[in-house]
C-alpha cells in the first residue's frame, strides 16, 4: 500500500479545480442578466471566462442561446443597430474577436477555435477622405449549425459557412461554402467534403 504522506486532501484538490468553473458561471450569470436588462436575450448556462470584453453597451441586438462559452480574452464589438446572434452549445475558445456592425449569426453546436476573427464590417477606403473618418461598410456573416472554425481563422464580411462545414487553421475566408465542406488556405478554398475518405 503506497504512502499518503504529503498527499493533498481530495476536498482541497476539488476546491482548487472547481473554483475557476464556479467563477466562470458567476460571470456568465451577471452578463446574462445585463443582456436581458438591455432588451437582449440569453439562455441558461452562459459561461464567461476572465478578461472577456464587451466594447459597446449591451442592447437588444444581442441574443445568446443556451450553454454558450466565451473563452479568455474574447472581445465582442456589437454597436447599437448591430446583431450578434448565437445558437445553443457554442464555444468561443480563447482570444476571439467578433465585430457585428450589421449581423454576425452563429448556429447551434459550433466550435470556434482560439484567436479567430469574425468581422462583418470594413472601413471605407474612398480617396479624398481619411480612412479613419469613413463609415463602416458591412455585410452579414452567417455560420450554420455543426461547424468547426479552426484556430486563427479570419471570417471576412459576407462570409456564409453552410451547416456541417470545417475551416482549417489560419485560413482567411470570404464567400460561401456548401454544406459539409472542408476549406483551408489563404484565401480559403474548399478541398473536399467531410464524407470523403
Amino acid at each position: 500500500m503506497g504512502s499518503t504522506r504529503g498527499a493533498v486532501p481530495r476536498a482541497v484538490t476539488w476546491g482548487f479545480y472547481a473554483a475557476p468553473r464556479i467563477s466562470t458561471r458567476i460571470r456568465g450569470w451577471v452578463i446574462a442578466r445585463r443582456i436581458r436588462l438591455a432588451g437582449g436575450a440569453c439562455g441558461r448556462g452562459l459561461r464567461v471566462e476572465r478578461s472577456v470584453r464587451w466594447r459597446q453597451p449591451m442592447h437588444g441586438g444581442i441574443h445568446l442561446g443556451q450553454n454558450v462559452y466565451l473563452g479568455v480574452g474574447t472581445t465582442i464589438d456589437c454597436p447599437r443597430g448591430g446583431e450578434f446572434i448565437v445558437g445553443n452549445h457554442v464555444t468561443f475558445t480563447q482570444g476571439c474577436f467578433v465585430s457585428a456592425v450589421e449581423r454576425v449569426r452563429i448556429g447551434d453546436d459550433v466550435l470556434i477555435g482560439e484567436y479567430c476573427s469574425l468581422r462583418d464590417g470594413n472601413h471605407g477606403i474612398a480617396v479624398g477622405t481619411l480612412i479613419r473618418a469613413q463609415p463602416m461598410v458591412a455585410k452579414p456573416i452567417d455560420v450554420g449549425n455543426d461547424c468547426w472554425i479552426g484556430r486563427g481563422v479570419v471570417l471576412l464580411a459576407g462570409s456564409q459557412v453552410a451547416p456541417g462545414s470545417v475551416i482549417g487553421a489560419n485560413a482567411v475566408f470570404s464567400g460561401s461554402l456548401p454544406p459539409g465542406s472542408i476549406a483551408v488556405g489563404i484565401p480559403a478554398r474548399k478541398i473536399k467534403d467531410r464524407g470523403d475518405s
